[in-house]
């Protein structure tokens, strides 16, 4: 399956404390006609109507994976410490129900 990159603007709500229970809403972004021609082909009448979780993914075998940019409620954002940089990202499996913190540092060269 190809994934293609299309702009995404996401308002939610998450609480740590209840992985399974996520509220999220989204809107599409697209940046050409094709881009929109192409959601609309996918199923959108109006790819720039607000969708809400349930229409961003409709199956439970699904990954949810966000990295901080910058500090926030849900995730720390980017670190700098000597010759690497830091990141903190969360993935939330939608089988197991399972929330995962994820820390990654890139060594500068």
């Amino acid at each position: 399956m190809g994934t293609q990159s299309v702009g995404l603007k996401i308002a939610g709500q998450w609480k740590p404390s209840d992985a399974a229970h996520v509220d999220m809403q989204a809107r599409l972004l697209p940046r050409t006609n094709e881009e929109y021609e192409r959601c609309k082909q996918m199923g959108l009448p109006d790819p720039k109507q607000a969708l809400t979780h349930d229409q961003l993914v409709n199956a439970e075998d699904c990954l949810f994976v966000a990295t901080g940019i910058t500090n926030n409620m849900l995730i720390s954002g980017i670190r700098q410490n000597n010759n690497k940089f830091i990141t903190k990202s969360i993935i939330i499996h939608g089988k197991d129900k399972k929330l995962r913190y994820v820390e990654t540092e890139h060594f500068c060269k």
